[in-house]
């Protein structure tokens, strides 16, 4: 195991070890170009972003640093979970909202259209978060 290495030790021995695992994983190449150029391929692909790890960095668990950043692009409105209601052992509804600064603002209480082996599944999930 490469443990606390610098990256491209860790990279290399993450490059032996894909080939086990599921083809949803995937290995992340990297590349040597210009961030401009970067930034409008990711664009034009409508991708999430880019990380960009520091050549030679060490992993420090726990720990932001500025060997590691990440670029957003192609922002939308992003909704999150604000809260819910169960229904005995099910889920009744859910609360949606969105950020405005550091504020949530309710945007819907949605009302689940599933059956209700499904609700009591979620309201079983919810519970635990």
């Amino acid at each position: 195991m490469c443990g606390f290495g610098p990256l491209d030790d860790r990279r290399e021995h993450l490059r032996d070890m894909i080939s086990t695992l599921p083809d949803t994983i995937r290995y992340s190449e990297t590349f040597d170009a210009p961030l401009s150029e970067l930034m409008r391929e990711v664009k034009k692909h409508q991708l999430e972003g880019i990380v960009a790890k520091r050549a030679g960095s060490h992993y420090r668990s726990g720990e932001r640093s500025a060997d590691w950043l990440k670029w957003r692009a192609n922002r939308g409105q992003e909704f999150g979970g604000g809260g819910y209601l169960p229904s005995g052992d099910a889920l009744d509804s859910i609360l949606v909202g969105y950020y405005e600064g550091t504020t949530m603002a309710a945007t819907s209480c949605t009302l689940p259209l599933s059956a209700p082996a499904s609700r009591q599944s979620s309201g079983a999930s919810c519970s635990r978060i």
